[in-house]
């Protein structure tokens, strides 16, 4: 009978199936021990109406009946309403609760086919009133279970039709007026229980996406916590890595200032050396003597050298190198470089040669200490690495303007050349092209 009364198409459907039984169950439980005591009044009013019209035994024994009903549903109402705080239904208390509406119609359906009077006209019209009362009154309270609701009336007023033809065909037209009466409230019912049924499947679904959103949430915050986290972190290791930057720069800030200074500091008393060793080579000794001298002197020259380029390097790391803005002439400049090379050049059986473009002005602006200085390191490379053929300094103008002059520099060798991985790494740090 449960599973009777259980198949509904929407609840079938439904995902929340289990849950919008039990809910249609506790719908019905709702008002169920008002409906069993208004039943049971009416049972009485009843039995009272027909007092003098049948037999005391037969009316006693129906309302016994119906008074042992009202007490079974009663009862049957606690155990159901204990069990609903459980999650789960448990399906004999269910079926026990709605047998005993069941049952209670039937006992109104005896009432109905053995009770109803066969005259006078009030007393039909009252009993058949307090019948059609008692389907009426029982849509609101069981529409949630909708065939509940259909076999309920059906067992109040199917009994209520058969008697009335029976009675005689005076009594048709009421008989079939039950009929589409019991008709008119299913239909009724069976719309209130699609509305319910609609509302409760929305609950769940909202209920649902409650839960969802919850646990999204708590999702979110957790990913978001974790997230901070690592924000955090990484803030940390990034003002450890600028703290780390910061000593790193004090320290080769430090490191390039104390070159610079000491670089200075050395070239000082070495300037005196070469000095006095240049005084010394003027007076009169011995050729030994003065080729000691010699050797001496050009050692400290290319120690003072080598003190120089220590000297420019600190600078340019500490940030200290600036470049002059001096006239001088380039043509002289470069004149003076070849006659400073000359004899390396004759040793290597070198040519050197120097080309430079007409329109070159005579007199310019720069820094002509750092010119040479790297025109020098760039013609004695090619010196050395050039076994015969030339060496070329060419100078050409690429852009003249009337107080500005943009010159290329360039130093040509007939020597082995530099690849061009080599060339890549030529500005480079303390880098060769090749270590042989």
């Amino acid at each position: 009978m449960l599973d009777t009364l259980h198949q509904n198409d929407s609840v079938d459907n439904s995902k929340y199936h289990e849950k919008i039984w039990r809910e249609q169950i506790n719908l019905v439980a709702e008002n169920a021990v008002v409906s069993n005591v208004f039943s049971w009044l009416l049972a009485l009013v009843i039995a009272v109406m027909l007092w003098s019209h049948h037999s005391h035994d037969l009316i006693i024994g129906w309302l016994s009946i119906m008074s042992l009903i009202a007490g079974l549903r009663i009862v049957i109402t606690v155990v159901e309403h204990r069990s609903r705080g459980n999650d789960q239904l448990h399906k004999p208390v269910a079926i026990l609760f709605l047998g005993g509406i069941l049952i209670t119609a039937f006992g109104w359906g005896v009432a109905a086919y053995t009770l109803f009077p066969s005259q006078p006209a009030e007393l039909q019209l009252l009993m058949g009133l307090v019948l059609a009362g008692i389907v009426a009154g029982g849509m609101p309270v069981m529409a949630p279970v909708i065939r509940l609701y259909v076999a309920y009336a059906g067992l109040v007023l199917a009994p209520l039709a058969i008697k009335l033809i029976l009675l005689g065909s005076q009594y048709y037209v009421v008989a079939a007026m039950s009929l589409l009466f019991w008709l008119s409230m299913a239909m009724t019912g069976y719309r209130v229980n699609k509305a319910i049924l609609s509302n409760l499947e929305l609950r769940f679904n909202n209920e649902s996406l409650i839960k969802f959103l919850s646990h999204a949430r708590n999702e979110s915050e957790d990913i978001n916590e974790e997230l901070a986290k690592e924000i955090d972190q990484r803030k940390r290791i990034e003002k450890e890595l600028n703290k780390s930057k910061e000593l790193a720069e004090s320290a080769s800030k430090a490191k390039s200032e104390f070159l610079a200074n000491m670089s200075h500091e050395i070239r000082t008393p070495m300037n005196g050396i070469l000095g006095t060793l240049q005084l010394l080579r003027e007076t009169p000794m011995a050729e030994s003597q003065r080729e000691y001298v010699s050797i001496a002197y050009n050692s400290g020259e290319a120690l003072l050298s080598l003190l120089n380029d220590i000297l420019d390097f600190s600078k340019i790391e500490a940030g200290k190198m600036t470049l002059e803005s001096i006239p001088f002439e380039l043509a002289q400049l470069i004149k003076e470089l070849r006659i400073l090379l000359k004899n390396k050049a004759d040793e290597r059986g070198v040519t050197l040669v120097g080309e430079i473009d007409q329109r070159v002005p005579k007199v310019i602006k720069g820094d002509p200490v750092r010119i040479r200085q790297i025109l020098a390191n760039l013609m004695t490379n090619a010196i050395k690495f050039t076994d015969k053929g030339e060496v070329k300094i060419r100078v050409d103008v690429l852009a003249l303007e009337e107080k500005s002059v943009r010159l290329r520099m360039e130093v040509i060798d007939t020597g082995i050349g530099i690849s061009e991985e080599a060339q890549r790494k030529l500005f480079n740090a303390f880098t060769q092209a090749a270590g042989s």
